[in-house]
């Protein structure tokens, strides 16, 4: 998620009345704090009361206080979107399990380090703010001196109700869901999110970008983390798991129906299997179907679990040594990459011309294997081999002659 969004959804608890910042406004704005031990600049963004730190090398963070030595503060929250930019806090000197979308507002002590590789250099820089935050029931306010409620977070609570799965937000913004949180799927998941939620979503645990039609087709594990504001500063912020499998995958190991599901039945290619508990141990190969309980609502999904690698076979043999090209074939559809001598080919699996190949081979399920091949020109066959060759075909001329002049008829 970018900043701009980051800062919306968590507009809610950063909000700072104005005189809180009358001292810092015009000193902070563009000041730079280039010293040995701050080599940043730091800009304060006026409108939402942001701080942004720049790196000499335009590498960046925020943060939500102007950070110091010694800092006492009702609340803090800090970010970067540069993978070269780390953040590790500590908390009464014990590790904290910091996250960029959250605000840190539980009394402590804090220390925040941030390191950075300068582009071109090897030695990190690294920064420490410390940072007290103080008790903030009295502090957190709207600007008109309400108290704003703590922020909401957990797991999307998904209801059903006339055919339709949702999760209600504060100030009453609906989420729509076709899939449960931690639910397995065989086909395309469809969302529909309001403009008044932010979504922040991984695929694989990689980001990814949540799309603008709600519907998401592609196989993969996915993480959304869904926030909301309301008008009075109130924060919710709601995560949901969940993975599609369309095709076959060899990575199900354990499966568990979704969160607050009881598991009903399952079958592995037709065949009941007993329940020992609200899993099932996919041990086997095979088309599985769950059957769970959400409520009263009933639900199931299929799967289909491939373990079993490529196996390919070189012009029909187990062979991996020739003097001819050579077609690669498989036991399954798969896709291959091939290199020759350690350089790409173009991957075909007719293999062509003398060379070692190194040929990996990978099936829809994920399942890999390699194998090398060579093939020899008829010059590099080894040498002696013709000289053996040559002697056994020349002790078979002696003794041909032998034999022959023994039984040639003698004439009187």
């Amino acid at each position: 998620m970018h900043f701009k969004a980051l800062i919306l959804a968590l507009a809610g608890t950063v909000l700072i009345g104005s005189t809180a910042f009358a001292e810092t406004s015009e000193s902070a704005a563009g000041d730079p704090l280039l010293t040995e031990e701050f080599p940043l600049t730091v800009v304060l963004d006026e409108e939402r009361q942001i701080y942004a730190y720049s790196f000499e090398d335009n590498a960046s963070f925020a943060a939500t206080s102007l950070l110091s030595t010694e800092n006492t503060l009702p609340y803090l929250w800090i970010a970067t979107e540069d993978d070269d930019v780390q953040i590790r806090i500590t908390r009464d000197g014990e590790a904290y399990a910091y996250s960029p979308t959250s605000v840190i507002n539980a009394e402590g002590e804090y220390s925040v380090t941030v390191s950075h590789i300068l582009r071109g250099n090897e030695e990190p820089v690294e920064v420490t703010f410390s940072a007290d935050i103080t008790e903030t029931q009295d502090i957190l306010t709207d600007g008109s001196g309400e108290t704003i409620p703590e922020p909401i977070d957990g797991r999307l609570e998904l209801k059903y109700d006339s055919g339709e799965l949702y999760h209600e937000f504060i100030g009453g913004v609906r989420a729509v869901s076709s899939i449960l949180d931690g639910e397995t799927a065989s086909s395309a998941v469809k969302l529909t999110i309001p403009d008044e939620i932010t979504v922040s979503a991984t695929r694989d645990g990689e980001n990814y970008t949540f799309p603008s039609n709600g519907i998401i087709d592609q196989d993969g594990r996915y993480r959304l983390v869904m926030t909301c504001t309301d008008k009075n500063g109130a924060l919710e912020r709601r995560t949901m798991e969940f993975r599609i499998c369309g095709g076959p995958t060899n990575s199900l190991g354990i499966f568990q129906p979704p969160y607050n599901a009881q598991l009903v039945s399952a079958t592995l290619d037709g065949r009941e299997l007993e329940l020992s508990g609200n899993f099932v141990n996919c041990e086997r190969d095979g088309r599985y179907e769950f059957t769970y309980d959400y409520g009263k609502l009933r639900r199931s999904t299929a799967v289909n679990v491939d373990t079993r690698a490529p196996v390919l076979k070189f012009n029909g043999t187990d062979d991996i040594s020739f003097m001819e090209q050579v077609t690669v074939t498989s036991d399954a559809p798969c896709t291959y990459t091939i290199y020759k001598n350690g350089q790409p080919t173009d991957n075909s699996p007719v293999l062509t011309g003398t060379g070692v190949f190194r040929i990996y081979a990978e099936d829809s399920a994920g399942n890999k294997s390699n194998y090398r091949v060579e093939i020899k020109a008829l010059s590099a066959v080894n040498p002696m081999n013709f000289v053996i060759i040559g002697a056994l075909l020349a002790a078979g001329g002696v003794m041909y002659f032998v034999w022959n002049k023994k039984r040639r008829i003698k004439v009187r």
